[in-house]
């Protein structure tokens, strides 16, 4: 999907540029907060799965969740709260252009909430992989696949200027938002008779 992408961004004058930033800044966040929580989850996620305990397996589950998201939110409003200063700060040289900072600016604030999305999916799917379920991570994989590109398809019916390259990155948002539904679905239904 990545490369459909920057496919359809080489529409746009320094649309690679700003769709291979934001995906690079998508993951370089997700991998310092949520999905390396969900890394350091695993292990006890699998031995409370390998032990059948439920009760254990909802407590790590719960906690790894909660990890997530503490190491992700600040992230999210510190990128949110600073995206137009770091735009302007990465569009150097030939790329320093209005046309490109608005957009990156907004592409930035856009994987800051993808990345926070994105750790849940991870998280979930670890969670999954623990029960030896991976039957719904690839099909949220597949989901991840076709929902962008549908809405990068989209995206070709919008103006070849800063607002197609938007709709790219938002494409990444709503495959990530899609798929940990999907995975998040599944693991409450797994444990949801589970107590605190």
């Amino acid at each position: 999907s990545m490369y459909l992408l920057l496919a359809l961004a080489s529409s746009v004058p320094g649309g690679v540029f700003v769709v291979q930033l934001s995906y690079s800044v998508f993951y370089a966040l997700s991998y310092i907060s949520a999905r390396a929580v969900s890394t350091v989850a695993l292990p006890g996620l699998a031995r409370a799965a390998h032990r059948d305990d439920r009760a254990t397996f909802g407590m790590a589950w719960r906690q790894g969740l909660s990890y997530a998201l503490i190491t992700s939110l600040p992230l999210l409003v510190l990128l949110a709260v600073l995206s137009q200063p770091t735009a302007t700060i990465l569009a150097n040289g030939e790329l320093r252009h209005a046309a490109l900072i608005g957009p990156l600016a907004i592409c930035l604030v856009v994987v800051a909430l993808a990345q926070l999305v994105g750790g849940m999916h991870d998280i979930g799917r670890q969670a999954l992989f623990a029960l030896l379920n991976d039957r719904i991570p690839r099909r949220a994989s597949e989901v991840v696949f076709g929902m962008t590109v549908l809405i990068a398809a989209a995206s070709l019916l919008t103006p070849a200027d800063g607002s197609r390259l938007i709709w790219l990155v938002i494409a990444i948002l709503v495959g990530e938002l899609a798929a940990s539904t999907m995975v998040l679905a599944r693991l409450r239904q797994m444990i949801y008779q589970e107590q605190f």
